[in-house]
């Protein structure tokens, strides 16, 4: 059927082939482009690593344990308490009260917390026994006067 202006007029009958289905719809003249054009359409499904179903629990196994909070300042502590004395040792004994507030023993912590405490005692020592030397030294040249002097064995040399 047509139109008043001579172009076929469109039915709504579809177009049958045989045995009463539908004709196959004839392909486009222009030819596809393989690779899509445009911006990609959003997945609904989130991209990356798909959660793990839980696992049934097992009244007998213990809950996952949490990252010590003290650990990583417990092991600088150690690190430090050698060279530095009292300040790995402060580290260190903040780091395990960060543990032990959390529930967890940190080791490494607490042997920074006993070095470095070791060593400040051993160089706070040491400069006690220095200094005591020296005003030893210094006191005998002041009643010795100038020059060298041999006392009990000892040489003194003043100046």
């Amino acid at each position: 059927m047509t139109n008043t202006t001579g172009h076929p007029q469109p039915t709504n009958q579809t177009i049958t082939g045989p045995y009463g289905f539908p004709a196959p719809v004839p392909m486009s003249p222009v030819p596809m482009s393989p690779v899509p054009m445009g911006p990609k359409p959003m997945s609904p499904v989130p991209m990356g690593p798909r959660p793990m179903s839980p696992r049934p629990t097992d009244p007998t196994s213990a809950p996952p344990q949490a990252a010590d909070p003290g650990r990583g300042l417990g092991i600088v502590g150690l690190v430090l308490a050698p060279f530095t004395g009292l300040i790995g040792a402060i580290l260190a004994f903040v780091a395990l009260r960060r543990s032990s507030r959390a529930g967890f023993r940190n080791r490494p912590a607490l042997a920074g917390v006993i070095i470095g405490l070791l060593v400040t005692v051993l160089t706070v020592t040491m400069i006690i026994v220095g200094v005591a030397a020296i005003g030893g030294v210094v006191h005998a040249c002041r009643e010795l006067g100038p020059g060298q002097h041999v006392v009990n064995g000892v040489t003194y040399t003043c100046g």
